[in-house]
């Protein structure tokens, strides 16, 4: 099983500190399907695709696999966002061996593995669209207009990366920083409410293992709809309360890619910037 790395949450405010450190740089936060793309020549099969938490993803998408039959002899691990239009956006390589040359594995900085993996879709994919590097912001100007704009236009965030960090599978790194500007969380389906049942209760896990309930939404609206018990539904809300509810929580998305035991509690409490920069010895 192959793992992603996993981003720690921050508040906006915390955009301004990391948009002025030369040591970071912005991409924007995709809402779509994380995939980590595993093509070894060696291997039978010879491209295996992951999800977020480390599942197979079947049936495989044919275009995408299509385009990954062009990398060269050698192994490749590749880190990205498949969005619906089809095109995979890449913004890590967390191993690339191309035949007889290591370049790059999850020890090497990010500085480097984002100038390989630039190098590797220029010559392998430089005339196809459907696999693309996700362009990043480097220098304070271009962090602080990618951040407006992208705020502007109501995305979903900015992810913040320092060029120094290590990839870390599986686990939430604090060189890796996600900043929304919609508040969202993941939750999963628990049960049906008791009145009326026309209300699914929403749950997460501390990290005792127990489970806290954390809010209604309604079966009537978004994917809600389709929904069943256990399902891990992402919802945005206005606050989270001192008694550990959302106020108001609301647009349900389903996310086949994520499953319940992922959804924490502590993600309802972003990390304080000046924690992180004593974390990165800032």
């Amino acid at each position: 099983m192959v793992m992603p790395m996993l981003a720690l949450a921050s508040s906006r405010s915390g955009a301004t500190r990391l948009a002025v450190d030369p040591g970071w740089v912005f991409t924007q936060k995709l809402d779509g399907k994380r995939i980590l793309a595993v093509v070894d020549s060696n291997e039978r099969p010879a491209i295996v695709l992951y999800g977020r938490s480390g599942q197979l993803i079947r049936p495989l998408p044919g275009p995408l696999i299509e385009a990954l039959r062009r990398l060269p002899e050698g192994r490749y691990v590749l880190d990205g966002e498949l969005m619906l239009d089809g095109v995979y956006y890449l913004f890590d390589a967390p191993q690339l061996w191309p035949k007889h040359n290591n370049l790059v594995d999850i020890t090497t900085p990010y500085a480097h593995r984002a100038e390989v993996l630039d190098g590797l879709a220029a010559h392998v994919w430089a005339a196809d669209p459907r696999v693309q590097v996700l362009p990043r912001a480097a220098t304070p100007e271009d962090k602080l207009k990618m951040f407006r704009l992208l705020r502007e236009q109501r995305a979903e965030g900015v992810v913040c990366r320092q060029l120094t960090g290590s990839y870390l599978p599986g686990k939430r790194s604090p060189s890796m920083v996600k900043i929304k500007f919609v508040k969202t969380a993941d939750c999963f389906v628990d049960r049906m409410s008791g009145k009326g049942k026309d209300s699914f209760v929403l749950a997460v896990y501390n990290e005792d293992g127990t489970k806290v309930d954390v809010g209604l939404v309604s079966r009537l609206v978004g994917d809600a709809r389709y929904a069943q018990i256990r399902d891990v539904l992402e919802v945005q809300y206005l606050t989270f309360t001192a008694s550990r509810r959302m106020r108001e929580p609301t647009n349900p998305r389903l996310r086949p890619d994520k499953a319940p035991a992922e959804c924490k509690l502590d993600q309802f409490f972003p990390v304080n910037m000046k924690q992180l920069a004593a974390i990165l010895q800032l």
